[in-house]
């Protein structure tokens, strides 16, 4: 059918449009002729005599301009009469009665395009396996921390230095004994008090050798084992319980390694630098990365605040990662991304090293109070 309207049909068309264009300009001289006239008549008053066989050649010439557009015309109902009739042209009711669904895809799309697919992804449900397995792993380092003591013992650190079953501490010395030592004896007296490590506090151990980064770090291997355990469960359960597509299998696993590694490291060190307001903390970052993370929409079509804090959150750089180990990567972006989501490890180490120091006890009598009003 469309060989037949290519070959026959397109050109006595086109056909048809040339002479119904040699009708207009016919049509336009025919006007021209005819305001001719109307001049020459116009004249009439000043040479009667003259003007009349001016009159005269134009209505001549207006004359054979409507012969030639009458002949034009004969030959465009003929050329139409041709077309619906059929006078060796092929009948437009046979291309009407053609079948429906052929003629709408046709029309419908005239070009077909060839989509060559780059790093294709399977389905739905491995394109959002990403978001929901990063996230999967931020929850289950918020669950660690809730379940798990993120401080050492007394009990534990006697043990660790050989001293038995409690540190000897002394006497128990509070802000009431120092406040009483301070308008005794002065301000240095004071601080002197303050100063002095209290039971079940972070650093009281360190006049025995057990420093507060020891604490950090020793307490942390815990955490991040057990989030190395969650996050391999996770990431086996995604390829071979859900099977998932996984072009690097390898790749796949070491991020959700490294994802375990980061959250578990950045939530212990809120909660142990805060207590309660750091679990808080994380509990919010979730909530943020859930809504700014571009893991079910793409970034572009989130609000603009979205766009202006994602590039500060730790999802984005986890999905990415995963998604490249999923469905291949172009060139360097699935390291280029888990570099950057390493980087997080920096200001989780300075806050849980540095910055807590001056806060330390500060945070210890806050959460002593705390607790002892029997509520939190």
């Amino acid at each position: 059918m469309a060989n037949t309207y290519d070959t026959t049909i397109k050109p006595q068309l086109d056909e048809l449009g040339k002479s119904m264009s040699d009708v207009v300009k016919q049509s336009g001289s025919v006007i021209d002729g005819l305001a001719a006239t109307a001049t020459s008549m116009s004249g009439l008053s000043g040479d009667i005599t003259g003007s009349l066989s001016d009159v005269q050649s134009s209505l001549g010439d207006a004359a054979t301009t409507l012969n030639a557009s009458a002949e034009k015309l004969d030959s465009l109902n003929k050329q139409l009469t041709a077309v619906v009739g059929g006078s060796g042209m092929p009948d437009l009711s046979q291309i009407t009665s053609a079948d429906p669904d052929s003629i709408a895809t046709l029309l419908s799309a005239p070009v077909s395009v060839n989509r060559i697919a780059l790093y294709p992804v399977a389905n739905y449900g491995s394109a959002m396996t990403p978001f929901y397995t990063v996230l999967s792993i931020w929850v289950g380092a918020i669950i660690l921390v809730a379940m798990m003591k993120v401080s050492v013992s007394d009990r534990e650190k006697a043990k660790v230095l050989g001293l038995g079953e409690t540190l000897p501490m002394g006497e128990t010395m509070g802000v009431k004994e120092a406040v009483i030592a301070g308008r005794t004896a002065g301000p240095g007296a004071m601080l002197d008090v303050l100063r002095k490590p209290r039971p079940e506090s972070p650093g009281n151990a360190r006049q025995f050798g057990l420093h507060p980064y020891q604490e950090y770090f020793g307490r942390y291997a815990i955490f991040g084992a057990m989030a190395l355990l969650q996050g391999t469960l996770v990431c086996l359960g995604d390829m071979f319980f859900l099977g998932v597509q996984c072009e690097h299998p390898l790749q796949f696993l070491m991020v959700g390694w490294l994802c375990a590694l980061v959250f578990s490291l950045l939530i212990y060190t809120l909660t142990v630098s805060f207590g309660d307001i750091g679990k808080a903390v994380a509990v919010v970052l979730l909530v943020m990365q859930v809504a700014g993370s571009g893991g079910t929409f793409p970034i572009e079509t989130l609000p603009p605040f979205f766009q202006m804090i994602c590039k500060w959150l730790l999802f984005p750089y986890g999905v990415d990662a995963m998604h490249s180990a999923m469905a291949g990567s172009f060139g360097n972006e699935y390291w280029v991304s888990m570099g950057k989501l390493a980087l997080f490890i920096l200001p989780a180490l300075l806050l849980g090293l540095v910055l807590r120091k001056p806060v330390m006890r500060l945070n210890d009598w806050i959460i002593r109070n705390l607790e002892s009003t029997k509520v939190m």
